[in-house]
């Protein structure tokens, strides 16, 4: 009967380890921005007039190991080419734009860039994106 409940105990604790081993833990946060986190913002929507522009840091790890990724996210702009490749390259001079406003730019893996456009016609809310990833090293300016 011990070694019943001793194998019992020694599963349990060895499956408690990998659920703890295998678990994804995730953050979302609101990345430090600089000083000229302001003139950049007024900057960009000059041109493109975005109803918003969001910023969200999130930090991950699990069994692949730590990661940090910022997502841009610009809503209902003015002047955004229909063209995938066009908007791709958009999403890239933003991006780098954008990034030029965060304290610490080294602590991201990875950015995502989204353009949202949401109409609201009565109770009926409609959204349409387009999401593209970029290394840390697609951003750098040249």
């Amino acid at each position: 009967m011990k070694t019943l409940k001793s194998s019992i105990f020694i599963l349990s604790a060895i499956a408690a380890l990998l659920c703890l081993f295998g678990c994804n833990y995730s953050q979302s946060y609101m990345p430090d921005l600089n000083d000229k986190a302001k003139s950049i913002s007024d900057s960009i929507n000059s041109r493109y007039h975005f109803e918003a522009i969001n910023l969200t840091g999130k930090k991950t790890s699990g069994t692949s190991g730590k990661h940090a990724t910022l997502t841009i996210q610009f809503v209902n702009g003015q002047n955004i080419p229909t063209d995938t490749s066009q908007m791709k390259a958009l999403a890239k001079q933003l991006a780098i734009e954008v990034k030029k406003a965060i304290k610490d730019t080294t602590r991201f893996d990875g950015y995502v860039v989204g353009f949202d456009t949401r109409k609201i016609d009565g109770a009926v809310t409609t959204n349409n994106f387009y999401d593209f990833d970029f290394a840390p090293d697609d951003l750098k300016e040249k």
